[in-house]
């Protein structure tokens, strides 16, 4: 019961873009392209730098969402197993040192979450989101925010 109504909150508030809004809903996973965007300026010309930054974001998307690369390695602190990025994976080593850190960034990101909201379907997950404290919003900031809408 619970989950519809976030659902529909989630539904109700994805349909309605605002501009600059606290609350919204965020899609968990999704890679941001801007950073390739900017990397690619860098190394092509204007005409073709956003494509060829797509094209690489392209191939990254499809290797995110391919659930045999598992960048991720166990590490030990006191009796607590943790799972961190993997710096010595091939593909996370190539945006790195090919695109940059904030690429990089992007990648590490967007796995990351992939792991923590769906690691067994490896697609994007909608979330509803507290973009002034880029964390989860709870149920009653999303009614408050809308509320303060006037809908």
């Amino acid at each position: 019961m619970v989950m519809d109504k976030i659902h529909l909150l989630s539904q109700f508030l994805k349909d309605r873009p605002i501009l600059e809004a606290s609350i919204g809903v965020k899609r968990m996973g999704e890679l941001d392209t801007d950073p390739f965007v900017a990397a690619a300026k860098e190394k092509y010309t204007a005409s073709e730098a956003k494509n060829k930054a797509l094209q690489f974001a392209s191939l990254i998307e499809d290797k995110l969402r391919n659930p045999v690369w598992y960048p991720f390695k166990g590490i030990m602190i006191g009796a607590e197993r943790m799972e961190v990025m993997d710096e010595d994976d091939d593909c996370i080593k190539a945006v790195k040192s090919e695109w940059g850190s904030e690429a990089y960034n992007a990648v590490v990101t967007a796995i990351t979450e992939m792991n923590e909201y769906n690691p067994s379907g490896r697609f994007t997950v909608h979330e509803l989101w507290n973009y002034k404290e880029e964390r989860r919003a709870t149920l009653g900031e999303c009614l408050a925010f809308i509320l303060r809408m006037g809908i």
